[in-house]
């Protein structure tokens, strides 16, 4: 028999989560009817709503925030000048979270994957060389996953960007290969920094 229509939907809803298949999209749905009184649905429902109303991505550093200016790009203690590119908004958010990196982000919105047939978007790829001149940065800090994908990601902004004449770096080997950077410890992650490497 069939699950009833409402409960396919949200069914369907867990199933768009990377990762998640039927059978834990599945589990999720029962946990909710077996455990959630209509008080924790409804506080799940308003709080999807307010994610889509509420959250919006900076036009400049395309990172998510709730409200503009994105306190990421606007704060005045920023270092201006070093600019960090990262693949996720969720990335910048765990570098921030170290208090040691003053300057600013940029979010690419993904690495090269030539398996997955993943590429990076031209338009953005434009839109950080604009950002790098009109700002004068005189640094850009690659952080990305120390993974073949971040590697060839590396690889490809460097050879885009190496006429513009500016310091290339990216995160020192503090970062594990495989590891992704959502769950590299603080400590971890500042050595990283730290450590950085010029390209």
């Amino acid at each position: 028999m069939r699950y009833p229509p409402a409960f396919e939907r949200v069914l369907a809803c867990f199933s768009r989560f990377q990762g998640i298949g039927r059978k834990t999209a599945e589990r999720f749905v029962f946990d909710m009817l077996a455990r959630w009184d209509q008080k924790a649905i409804k506080e799940f429902s308003d709080a999807l709503q307010a994610l889509s109303s509420e959250i919006t991505k900076c036009p400049e550093c395309h990172i998510h925030v709730q409200e503009l200016p994105c306190p990421f790009c606007s704060q005045e203690r920023r270092e201006k000048r070093e600019l960090c590119v990262v693949a996720t908004a969720k990335d910048a958010y765990a570098i921030e979270a170290t208090h040691l990196f003053p300057g600013t982000f940029f979010v690419l919105g993904s690495t090269l994957s030539p398996l997955d047939e993943r590429g990076i978007e031209a338009s953005h790829l434009d839109q950080l060389r604009e950002r790098i001149q009109e700002e004068e940065i005189s640094e850009v800090i690659f952080a990305f996953d120390s993974s073949l994908e971040g590697d060839a990601t590396v690889s490809y902004l460097r050879d885009e960007l190496k006429d513009l004449q500016i310091t290339l770096s990216r995160l020192a080997s503090g970062v594990p290969v495989g590891a992704s950077l959502e769950f590299i410890d603080r400590g971890t992650l500042g050595r990283a920094f730290s450590g950085r490497q010029i390209l």
